[in-house]
């Protein structure tokens, strides 16, 4: 039986773009023998969402680090902070 690895990857969304992408290569040559994944996305948004494999646990969004991501001054202005 071998250890099995935790690895944590924090992303902000998984919109169309070369991170997003390479993410997505990274997480389908991950050996899910050895490694648990969990992705923590601070918004659970993105035309790429759905490509996510399978062996992957998707962490619950939470709202209040969700604003983390976004400019202070949209944050101040929507009162996020």
């Amino acid at each position: 039986m071998k250890l099995v690895k935790k690895i944590l990857i924090v992303s902000q969304a998984m919109e169309i773009g070369g991170a997003e992408k390479a993410l997505l290569g990274l997480l389908e040559a991950i050996d899910k023998k050895i490694f648990q994944v969990d992705l923590f996305l601070l918004r659970h948004t993105g035309e790429l969402l759905k490509y996510i494999p399978d062996n992957i646990t998707i962490l619950p969004e939470k709202k209040r680090i969700c604003n983390v991501g976004n400019p202070i001054k949209r944050n101040i202005k929507r009162k996020g902070i």
